[in-house]
């Protein structure tokens, strides 16, 4: 593969982006996306990850702030969720299931 020119330019991006993303800010995204072929799969995958691991935690989160003023019907939506993400969630939603 070649990167360079704007491709190169596009990877430098997206670096900085999945360090934010890394350091737990998942407002980040890859923006202006013009690659094609491999490129502008990976990054649009990239997107996919940031945008996956984000409704989880955002789930989550909502799920433990009910559980702790004691209100165990907010369970984690699994709509969109996949693999350890669904996973996850569906532990801790049979886990809210028990308390109930």
């Amino acid at each position: 593969m070649n990167f360079g020119g704007n491709n190169a330019k596009q990877i430098k991006e997206a670096l900085a982006e999945v360090k934010k993303a890394a350091a737990g800010d998942f407002e980040a995204r890859i923006k202006n996306i013009d690659a094609k072929g491999d490129l502008g799969e990976l990054l649009y995958s990239i997107n996919d990850l940031i945008d996956r691991c984000d409704a989880y935690v955002r789930e989550s989160v909502a799920c433990m702030e009910h559980i702790g003023r004691g209100r165990y019907y907010r369970k984690i939506i699994e709509t969109g969720m996949e693999g350890i993400f669904l996973g996850a969630s569906q532990t801790a939603n049979t886990a809210l299931n028990v308390v109930e």
